[in-house]
């Protein structure tokens, strides 16, 4: 009996290098969702400080118009960057969403190649028993010939 192959193994194998490409892809915007975070905090804690630090100079020193403007200003550049970190970690979201998704689709196509070479397995395993079989019963029915002719 030939050696088992599985006609669609390069298949099986791409799926398996396109699922693990996933997995790291997956991971990777996992990290940068991370940091994304971070900087949406980072951004909320710098615009809360500054916010508590111009109070307590203005309520310290008096209300200044010019004082007011440049915190006006500043607190309005503070808010722009943490709009920007909200918008990113929102986009990274959907980005780890779609890794999620491709991943998942990947590792679905390699459990049906799996589940295809298993059954394509025992086929051949079948195959090969019932093969076995017969050689033997072809040869013990060969013996069973060359006995009685002997006699």
């Amino acid at each position: 009996m030939k050696r088992f192959r599985f006609r669609l193994q390069r298949m099986l194998e791409l799926s398996r290098k396109k699922e693990e490409a996933a997995r790291r892809h997956l991971a990777g915007t996992l990290a940068e969702l991370t940091r994304a975070e971070d900087e949406e905090r980072a951004a909320w804690g710098r615009l809360r400080r500054q916010s508590t630090a111009f109070l307590q100079t203005a309520a310290a020193a008096g209300v200044n118009p010019r004082l007011l403007q440049a915190y006006q200003g500043h607190i309005v550049l503070l808010e722009a960057r943490r709009r920007v970190a909200v918008e990113l970690r929102e986009k990274i979201e959907r980005d780890v969403e779609s890794a999620r998704l491709a991943l998942l689709e990947t590792r679905r196509d390699v459990l049906a190649l799996d589940k295809a070479r298993e059954r394509a397995l025992e086929t051949w395993k079948s195959e090969a028993l019932r093969e076995e079989l017969q050689t033997m019963e072809e040869t013990a029915a060969y013996r069973a010939r060359i006995k009685e002719d002997r006699r």
